[in-house]
């Protein structure tokens, strides 16, 4: 029996654009169009009123997101997005036919202390130290199941090279043409290589 886990570390990474930060793109790794049955825990960081992708995240409480520090923060510039200007979209397949009913304000972003990008990625795209925060939305999401975090002690033996994993994001599907399929939901099932050469 193949076993599954969302990565959430892995989905908040990709489909971002970072707003006004720094125009990024990412691919949905092995990405096919995902149906309803495939959303899980995985939702949309959009500027306020928009359709317009910031990043994806995923639930893992119902008021609660996490994503990346990247999304939010530049060190270079000390710029801080602003909760008020952001929107969480959940359980839609594209955001452009988002219901208002899946969209929650957000009340703050929980940048990790000790987020840095002073480090150069390594040749996988890793390298970013504690590339994460929390998004804290203003009401519970109730049309989605949060994903149930790994505990601690588990972590170390579920990163394991060659065990399969969910991937899934809002982003780009192609590194040539980062419009394409902009702001549709894509997952896919990848294979764990290695960890960050940083570790």
């Amino acid at each position: 029996m193949k076993q599954r886990l969302v990565a959430f570390l892995v989905a908040v990474g990709l489909g971002c654009s970072c707003g006004s930060v720094e125009a990024k793109t990412y691919s949905i790794v092995s990405g096919t169009a995902a149906t309803q049955g495939q959303v899980y825990g995985t939702v949309a960081i959009v500027d306020k009123g928009t359709s317009d992708i910031v990043c994806s995240g995923t639930l893992i409480a119902p008021q609660v997101v996490v994503s990346a520090a990247h999304c939010f923060y530049e060190l270079d510039t000390g710029w801080m997005a602003k909760a008020k200007n952001f929107e969480v979209i959940t359980d839609t397949l594209k955001l452009a036919q988002a219901k208002s009913s899946n969209r929650y304000s957000l009340t703050a972003i929980l940048v990790h202390k000790s987020y840095t990008d002073s480090k150069p990625t390594d040749s996988t795209g890793l390298g970013k130290d504690n590339d994460i925060s929390l998004v804290l939305l203003s009401s519970a999401v109730d049309e989605l199941t949060p994903i149930l975090l790994l505990p601690p002690e588990l972590f170390q033996s579920a990163f394991t090279v060659g065990r399969t994993y969910v991937v899934a994001g809002y982003g780009a599907t192609s590194q040539s043409d980062w419009k394409a399929e902009y702001g549709t939901l894509y997952w896919g099932e990848v294979q764990f290589e290695k960890g960050n050469s940083y570790e």
